[in-house]
This record gives C-alpha cells, sequence and structure tokens, in this order.
C-alpha cells in the first residue's frame, strides 16, 4: 500500500513518528505516544496541513513523502463510531483510542475518515509495531502549496 505524508523538508527522512509523540493536540495519540501519520493522496495531506496554519501563512520548504506500508491487516473503527461525526470535537475520546491502537500494538496501521473530507482516508502507522522496519519512504520532492488553498 502506498500512502503519503507532508512535513519541513528538514524532517523528509524521519517517519519515527516521534513528531507526534511531542505535540498536544494530535487527534489520535496524546502526548508522549509515538504515531505516524498518514494519508491516502498528497491533495489531503494538503488540506490536513492547512487546518492547523494561520490564514495568511504560506508554507515553505515541505516535502511530500511517498511511503510504502506492507499490505496487512489493518485495524479498521467501526463505522458507528464515526457515525454521526461526534468524534471530530472529542479529541480526548479519539487520542485515547489512537494511544490504546498503539498500546495493544496487534496492528501496524489504523485506517480513519479523514475530519477535514470524510470520504478520504488517514492510515496512522504504529511505530513500536514488529513489521514497522517494513515501512519504507520510496519517494520524497519538494512539495510547493501555493495557490488558493494558500495564498494571502
Amino acid at each position: 500500500m502506498i500512502v503519503y505524508r507532508v512535513c519541513g523538508s528538514k524532517y523528509a527522512n524521519d517517519i519515527s513518528g516521534e513528531s507526534s509523540k511531542r505535540q498536544r493536540s494530535n487527534r489520535w495519540n496524546s502526548f508522549g505516544t509515538p504515531m505516524l501519520y498518514t494519508s491516502d493522496s498528497p491533495a489531503l495531506c494538503a488540506v490536513e496541513i492547512h487546518q492547523y496554519l494561520p490564514p495568511s501563512f504560506i508554507p515553505k520548504n515541505y516535502s511530500l513523502l511517498q511511503i510504502e506500508v506492507p499490505d496487512v491487516e489493518h485495524l479498521l473503527v467501526e463505522d458507528t463510531f464515526f457515525k454521526d461525526e461526534q468524534w471530530i470535537d472529542q479529541l480526548l475520546v479519539t487520542q485515547k483510542f489512537g494511544d490504546f491502537f498503539i498500546e495493544k500494538n496487534e496492528h501496524l496501521v489504523m485506517k480513519v475518515p479523514s475530519a477535514m473530507i470524510s470520504s478520504c482516508f488517514n492510515y496512522l502507522i504504529n511505530p513500536m509495531h514488529k513489521d514497522f522496519n517494513k515501512v519504507i519512504i520510496t519517494n520524497t520532492k519538494t512539495f510547493p502549496m501555493e495557490g488558493k488553498l494558500f495564498k494571502k
């Protein structure tokens, strides 16, 4: 399976999940729990980043990573969890869910709908899983984010 990640270019070789471990406002993991956030398309990556940036900020020096993940069984969250979209505003619930996914350590990947575009998916990768060493960056390129999504 191929997934994508957009990050600052100075972190383009780091897929350890350590950056999310140091942040407090992640949707699917709490502070201190590592997780690698990826998406099913480069476009979704840009939209996901956009939600966290100030309106007039134009990101520079970003890279797009294409990441290959082994075709293994994913943790699929019950559709009923996402049915009414209340989960989008319940960070403590989703963080505990994601922390449990990491701690239980049964799956390499958890597939969840994007909070920004519910018909697209994020693939959350467990850096603690025994198969994480099979997750590899297959391509990296500069990811300019100019245009109407990011403009002054």
